[in-house]
Order: C-alpha cells, then sequence, then structure tokens
C-alpha cells in the first residue's frame, strides 16, 4: 500500500513539499537457470562497488566465480579447473577488518579435495573485482583419508585455515595452520580426542574465538593455544560454519536446540568472552535439517539498528519445503519469511549476505532437480514483496541456557602439510532468467498546494522514499521535466518571478526499472497564522492575559494587507473594535469595567494578494 505526506514549511518564504513513498528497495528480483550443474555455491558483498559475488562448485572439478552489480547484472564469470579433483565443502571469506563488512579486496575460497591419489583442502585467493587469482594451494596430511569443513579465516596480516581430518567420518579431529599473506604454513596443531573444530572468528587482533565438537566453545589466542574452554546445553548441537560477530565483547553463535526428539528447531546464543557468561534468545526456529543454516551479523547504520542476525534455513510449510530467512534484533525474532522455491526443487545449498550500501540482501543458491542456479535480491525484511513469499509463524519458547566449564582439550603440533597445485582455465556459462521482481518507487499524481495569488514564494519539490535507505541511494538518478540529462538532484524549485507554476514530471529510474510521477500545482487559501485566548482576565496579578490581543508571527503580519477586529458581548453590542493587529482590548467598556461574561471576537483580513480572510472565536472575560 502506497501513501503520500505533504509537508508544507514556512522558512522566510519558502515552501518545501516531501513526497513520500512507504516502500524503500527500489528492486527486487529471483533469477533462476535450470541444467546449471551447480553443486554447492556461496555468496559475498562486495562493499567497493556494492555488487557480490558468487562462488559456485560446477560439475566434479570446476570452479566458478561471478561478479554481479548491484541490479545483478553479470560483470563477468571466470572459470578454473583443479587437477582432476573432485570438489565439495565450499567456504567463502572477503577480507575485512574487525567489525567491518567486506571492505577489502582479497575473496578466500576452501573446498575439500577428492581423488584416487590423495585427498585434501585447496584453497585460492581472488581478486572479487577482475577475477584475478593467486596462490592456488593444495594441503595434504599423511596418513589423513577424510577432510571437510575447511575455512580460511582473515586477521589483519594473519590467516588461520582450519579444517577437520582423520580416517572415519565419526572419528575427525580439528585441524589449525597459521599462515601468512602468501598462504605459507607458520604452525600448525590438531586437537586430541577427535573433536572436530565447527567454526572460528577472530574477536581481535590476537585472539579467536572457536565452537568445537557438539557444544564447546573456547578462546583462542594466535600462539594457538586456548585460554579457556567451556561446554554448553546438553540440548544444544553446534552448526558448522555458526559464529559471528556481535556487540559489546559478545560473539554470536547458532546450533540445533531439540526440546523433543523429533524436532529441529534452531537456537540463537551470545557468549561474552571476558565474563564468561552466555546469553540466548527466547525464540527457537523450527527448521529442515536438509540443508544447514547459515548465519550472518550485520549492523544497519541506515535505520541506526546496531545488533542484527539473518539466519538463511530450510523450512516445512505444511507439505512443502520453502526457503526461509529469520531476522534477529538482539535477542528478539522480528519475522520469518519463506518462499516456495520454483517448481517444487529440492534445495542442494543456500547462501545469503548483508548488503550495506542499499540495506536488503542477495540470495543465492542451488537445487537438485535439474541442478539449477539462483540468486535473488530481497528487501530490507529478507523477502521477495511480488514473489510468492509468506510471513510464518514456526518458533517454540526457550527459557533457560546450561553453561559449564571444559578442561579435558589436549592440543598437538603436527608437521606441515605437503604443499602442491595445479589450476587452469575453463569455460562454464550461466545465464539466469529473471523469474519475478518488484520495483517499487512508484509516486503518483501528487497535488502541490500553492497560495492563491502567491508571487512572491519559492517552491521546492522534493521526491524522497519515507525509508532513509532511498534518500542516501548513491544509484537512484532523476530525470526532471525541464531538464536534459539525468542526476541525482531529487528536488527542483518553481521559480516566483515567472508568475505562474507549471506541472511538472520527473521520470525516476534505478537499474533498467523507470517509472514516472506527476506533480499539479493546486491553488489553495493561505490565511496569515494567529492565535486567540480562551480566557481573558484583565484584573490578575500576572501579566499574562491582562490584554485581550492578538497572537501573530513576524511571517504573518508580512501578509497583511488591511485588518479589521471586533470585540462582542452576548448581546450583540460592540465594546471594542480595531484596524492594528498590534492593538489591545484593556476590558473596559465607555471607561467601565466590561462584566464577567462571554464574548466574542471577529477578525476580517485582507492579505497581500487581495484575498479575504475571516475569523471568529468565543472567549471568556473572568474578574
Amino acid at each position: 500500500m502506497k501513501f503520500k505526506r505533504i509537508i508544507i514549511q514556512y522558512l522566510n518564504v519558502v515552501f518545501l513539499i516531501l513526497i513520500n513513498n512507504l516502500y524503500a528497495q527500489p528492486l527486487e528480483f529471483y533469477d533462476i537457470m535450470d541444467s546449471a550443474t551447480v553443486y554447492e555455491t556461496k555468496v559475498n558483498y562486495t562493499s567497493s562497488d556494492s555488487g557480490w559475488i558468487s562462488t559456485s562448485l560446477v560439475r566434479d572439478s570446476v570452479l566458478l566465480i561471478a561478479k554481479y552489480d548491484y541490479c545483478g547484472k553479470l560483470k563477468y564469470q571466470k572459470v578454473f579447473t583443479i587437477d582432476t579433483f573432485k570438489l565439495s565443502e565450499l567456504n567463502t571469506t572477503i577480507e575485512s577488518s574487525i567489525g567491518s563488512s567486506g571492505n577489502s579486496d582479497s575473496l578466500y575460497i576452501s573446498c575439500t579435495v577428492h581423488s584416487p591419489e590423495y585427498n585434501g583442502i585447496f584453497c585460492l585467493i581472488v581478486h572479487p573485482y577482475n577475477g584475478d587469482y593467486k596462490i592456488p594451494q593444495h594441503f595434504t596430511i599423511p596418513n589423513k583419508t577424510i577432510f571437510s569443513n575447511p575455512k580460511i579465516v582473515v586477521n589483519n596480516n594473519e590467516r588461520l585455515l582450519f579444517f577437520n581430518a582423520g580416517n572415519h567420518i565419526d572419528s575427525l579431529s580439528g585441524h589449525l595452520m597459521r599462515l601468512d599473506n602468501n598462504l605459507t604454513v607458520l604452525s600448525s596443531i590438531f586437537l586430541d580426542d577427535y573433536i572436530p573444530i565447527r567454526d572460528l572468528i577472530p574477536i581481535d587482533n590476537n585472539n579467536y574465538m572457536v565452537t568445537m565438537g557438539d557444544r564447546l566453545i573456547g578462546k583462542l589466542f594466535n600462539t594457538l593455544q586456548f585460554e579457556y574452554v567451556y561446554t554448553l546445553d546438553s540440548h544444544y548441537t553446534h552448526f558448522n560454519q555458526n559464529l559471528s560477530n556481535s556487540l559489546r565483547n559478545n560473539i554470536s553463535f547458532i546450533g540445533d536446540y531439540k526440546q523433543q526428539a523429533n524436532e529441529n528447531t534452531i537456537g540463537l546464543l551470545k557468549f561474552n568472552y571476558n565474563t564468561h557468561s552466555i546469553d540466548f534468545s527466547n525464540n527457537l526456529v523450527r527448521y529442515n535439517p536438509e540443508v544447514i543454516p547459515t548465519f550472518k551479523y550485520y549492523n544497519n547504520i541506515v535505520e541506526n539498528s546496531s545488533e542484527n542476525y539473518i539466519i538463511t534455513h530450510l523450512t516445512s510449510f505444511g507439505t512443502n519445503t520453502l526457503h526461509a530467512n529469520s531476522i534477529y534484533r538482539g535477542k528478539n525474532l522480528v519475522l520469518t519469511s519463506a518462499y516456495k522455491p520454483s517448481n517444487n526443487y529440492r534445495t542442494k545449498s543456500l547462501s545469503a549476505d548483508y548488503l550495506s550500501a542499499e540495506n536488503n540482501f542477495v540470495l543465492n543458491g542451488s537445487y537438485y532437480d535439474s541442478s539449477a542456479f539462483f540468486q535473488a535480491k530481497l528487501n530490507k525484511s529478507a523477502r521477495l514483496k511480488q514473489c510468492s513469499y509468506i510471513s510464518i509463524t514456526n518458533t517454540i519458547k526457550l527459557d533457560s541456557f546450561g553453561l559449564d566449564t571444559f578442561s579435558q582439550l589436549h592440543i598437538t603440533p603436527f608437521s606441515n602439510p605437503t604443499i602442491n597445485s595445479t589450476i587452469s582455465n575453463d569455460t562454464f556459462t550461466i545465464n539466469l532468467t529473471r523469474e519475478c521482481k518488484y520495483f517499487d518507487f512508484i509516486i503518483d499524481t501528487s497535488m502541490i498546494p500553492i497560495c492563491r495569488g502567491n508571487t512572491d514564494t519559492s517552491i521546492i519539490v522534493s521526491v524522497k522514499s519515507n525509508d532513509p535507505i532511498s534518500i542516501t541511494n548513491p544509484f537512484v538518478r532523476y530525470l526532471w521535466s525541464d531538464k536534459v540529462n539525468t542526476s541525482t538532484i531529487d528536488s527542483i524549485t518553481y521559480d516566483p518571478s515567472s508568475k505562474s507554476y507549471l506541472s511538472q514530471f520527473v521520470i525516476i529510474k534505478y537499474c533498467d526499472e523507470t517509472d514516472t510521477s506527476f506533480f499539479i500545482p493546486m491553488l489553495v487559501d493561505c490565511p496569515p497564522t494567529l492565535k486567540l485566548a480562551n480566557v481573558f482576565v484583565p484584573n490578575s496579578q500576572e501579566d499574562i492575559n491582562k490584554q485581550y490581543g492578538l497572537v501573530m508571527d513576524d511571517l504573518a503580519k508580512l501578509r497583511i494587507k488591511t485588518i479589521k477586529w471586533s470585540i462582542f458581548n452576548r448581546w450583540g453590542t460592540k465594546v471594542f473594535e480595531s484596524k492594528s493587529y498590534n492593538e489591545e482590548w484593556n476590558g473596559l467598556y465607555k471607561e467601565k469595567d466590561a462584566p464577567a461574561d462571554t464574548y466574542v471576537v471577529t477578525i476580517q483580513i485582507l492579505d497581500i494578494y487581495n484575498h479575504s480572510h475571516s475569523f471568529k472565536k468565543m472567549f471568556t472575560l473572568i474578574r
């Protein structure tokens, strides 16, 4: 539903008119390609151009990197073949400093590789704006046959690579390698007792928080030594890649919390790494475990909301499996929106990131059926307004959460791994088809009030959305009817010297979308603003209301050409009359005190545009 609001502001002789629009996201869309043979995909925001980069595993040994601008237009595709390995368990990291959101220029890619000869971890650094790559590395560890959950963590000039390795899927141990900028191994450890690493994030230049095993959380120095380890509630189990930053010495993370054995729900937790205390959201969100939920913290500067989270997951709705995004503000669940995939496709992977320049989200993923690939640009509520999105209620109440110390973690150094790599260019093309879109910079005809007879007032007409993101959006352009070229100028001024106010229109452009708004002047009466008292106390000891007069500001007085105002008693007898807005009645009639009673004041004004205005009010005289 659209709405308009018109504000008239009197500043000397300037009218300011704002035309407002309810929605902020200029363009939402959902694009898909069938038969793309995409197995896994990740998406990362690139803040330098406010677009995103999509990294995908296609076919068995092919890595696809696709760069998109904020409109969802493809800028380039780069395709690499990684030896003859089969690639899986893709993870990506955009280099950034603590608390920022992808404001650097390096994309770190990691995945597991499998071949008849040996298995291991493959890593690659890519420049996201042109697709150039450097330092392809393949790490293998002797006598280890299974590798999983690799990820490169960037912290200033330090890089940590973690992964799990072993010889049986149920007995994998977490491995940590400290690397330099060229991915050269500086030191390495692994966790004894078959404890896998789930996720790791930096909390400052020298320290990290780590989630491990089913329910362990610990603080790690950059020397790869632990300061402490805690165990979490027995109902809780970590997801892989489940950590995110937060505020005030906290980190946030998600996992499965089972209050009932047959029900899968997501718990959102916060851990203070200084006080070692746990906090949690009271809302558990139901999810479908076919795809591991992903988790993102974001700072919404536009709306001055500094602690926000989005959890992207699958959820069940009746007999359907839906894509879902759950938005939290602090610990409070704001909403869960869900979307039914095309053709009832079964989802294989999901990934989302926050687009801070426009306060919205990008989502991509792949389907098992036909190996279809999709990506979508969502609005600030992480939903597609016109694409069959629904809001759902799927929460369970959580009242308490346990935390206890853990002292049985043992770490062991291991020798540097074998390193080799082979990478070559390949070809692969993704051509997306837009299934649905919503462009909401739509403003209809707007009437502009202009004082009748006005010849000395400039009128500024400004087109702005009610949501601040549209005011600051750097990509919206305007073409006014009296201009030749588009610009970022969102207002025009009607010049009073022209002695007339003509209708105007503006074409609003965003990406390839346009819409037109019309502004039509409308003559209205603009009487001078004045105030009249309800009570008159001529014998009062206070200065207030001892005299009865007209209260006007300077601008109202400037608009008056002539004025006549009179006061009458209840029988219609005129007891006072004046032709000056400065004169006041002292409560005397024929040099005697007028009696306490109800009186009527009438005012006739002729303004400087030769338009007449009348006012009438009753007041009480008290003695």
